[in-house]
């Protein structure tokens, strides 16, 4: 049915049903192996009519789907029986300079647009790693370094494209004058009700005044609490409004201990940005590295991570503000899969914070609610085998437990890019958030073709 299908679809679209050739294998690349299954066909459309015309045949044929962009979620993956529709040809995008919008398709990856922002003299809300797909990253929500400036990336969009699961439905636009219930819930929840083709968003300009400057330091572990304490000072305040940052625990690159990685973005000038490092610098870090970071840059750092393949998940959860003493939980969590788990101590665990300034603008329009959130704990799980691989996530979970242990439960938050199953209360938070996305679940998707989540 596929091969027929591709038939009728415009001549850049591509159709694959053999797992042994090339082009199938390399559309089945993802971020991570874990859960990976092969499908009876991947669709690669060219075009939104393409996007279209694979949808409603699915959906009249009763074949199950999922979305694949950059290949980065661990659920765009599907059994035999099913189709991958792969948006990586849909590739395009456009700056509008006079309006300061940025045109976006699915299959255009975060460097990409970061460098064509950074040449118009503008920046943009975009993900942390090169190879995330920009509009994928946006409808979870959208967490960046601008966060304190100018908030989540979703509530940057201007408007979306969404291809619906019904012919009578058809390709519909929303914004704020248009579907404006579908436009709050793609802003957080959007990979549950259509394909969405196309976003516009907002971009902001970039003063070379103000950076950004990038600021890395490397501390050893015997260091921790000190680091610990500094760090309560550098992420709180007025600062971090304009200096967001992260600390991690991990094992340097060609090192079987762990060490602690402490880096800023600031965007403003390096005096200012002296003054608020001064905590650290005090401790006299084993390495350091401070250089202006041009905007098409801004993923490098994230390189050694970003691969594809590997057994290996990210889970996180939110936090109000830092705290030191959970952070030294950290190490501890590092130090014991490394003596339980021995199979998974190439991972690491961070916390990274930013200012809930820009955020807290824009509450109650989005389906993202977790705009008391200024701080995510953030584990990567990279592991040689599954069970080394479930064993440090069981532990990464009580970890998280205690993070979130002196929090009501109503405060309790997942980001929700990360995490999937029936903690809907935690990664759609506040009243009647859930039950707003269940009626709109059953307007614009009753069937479940863009997954069974709020049914």
């Amino acid at each position: 049915m596929a091969l027929q299908l591709g038939e009728v679809l415009s001549d850049g679209a591509h159709v694959f049903t053999n797992p042994e050739s090339t082009e199938f294998k390399a559309s089945m690349s993802r971020w991570t192996d874990v859960n990976k299954q092969t499908p009876t066909a991947i669709l690669q459309p060219a075009t939104e009519l393409d996007v279209e015309k694979i949808v409603y045949e699915a959906v009249k044929a009763k074949i199950p789907i999922v979305i694949k962009s950059g290949g980065n979620s661990p659920w765009s993956t599907i059994s035999s029986g099913g189709w991958i529709i792969d948006l990586s040809l849909l590739s395009n995008f456009s700056l509008d300079t006079q309006n300061q919008t940025a045109t976006i398709q699915p299959g255009v990856l975060s460097k990409t647009i970061n460098v064509a922002v950074q040449e118009a003299g503008f920046c943009i809300q975009s993900p942390g790693s090169a190879k995330v797909s920009c509009v994928g990253f946006l409808l979870g929500g959208g967490s960046s370094h601008l966060n304190g400036l100018y908030g989540m990336a979703v509530d940057s969009l201007v408007s979306a494209r969404v291809v619906t699961a019904y012919p009578e439905k058809g390709t519909v636009v929303c914004s704020e004058e248009e579907n404006e219930e579908l436009f709050w819930a793609i802003k957080g929840a959007g990979q549950f009700f259509g394909v969405v083709t196309e976003v516009t968003m907002k971009m902001y300009p970039l003063k070379e005044e103000e950076g950004p400057l990038s600021w890395t330091m490397i501390f050893t572990a015997d260091k921790m609490k000190e680091v610990a304490l500094a760090l309560e000072k550098v992420s709180k305040g007025e600062q971090v409004v304009r200096s967001p940052g992260l600390a991690m625990v991990m094992a340097m690159p060609g090192f079987q201990k762990p060490g602690i990685m402490v880096s800023l973005i600031h965007f403003r000038p390096e005096d200012e940005a002296e003054k608020i490092m001064d905590p650290l610098l005090e401790l006299n870090p084993a390495q350091q590295i401070k250089k202006v970071l041009p905007w098409g840059n801004m993923t490098d750092a994230a390189d050694m991570l970003a691969g594809h393949g590997g057994i290996k998940t990210l889970h996180s959860c939110g936090m109000k503000e830092f705290d030191g003493k959970k952070f030294e939980k950290s190490l501890e969590l590092w130090e014991k899969i490394d003596k339980e788990v021995p199979g998974a101590k190439g991972s690491s665990f961070l916390m990274n914070w930013f200012a809930l300034d820009g955020v807290k603008t824009k509450e109650g329009t989005s389906a993202w609610s977790h705009r008391d959130m200024g701080v995510w704990s953030m584990h990567f799980i990279s592991a040689e085998d599954e069970a080394s691989h479930n064993s440090a996530v069981a532990l990464s979970k009580e970890y998280f437990d205690m993070c979130q242990a002196d929090l009501q439960m109503s405060e309790k938050a997942l980001f929700p890019n990360h995490w999937r199953g029936k903690d809907f209360d935690r990664r759609f938070r506040g009243p009647g958030t859930v039950k707003k996305l269940r009626v709109l679940k059953e307007l614009w998707d009753p069937e479940g073709v863009f997954t069974k989540q709020f049914l």
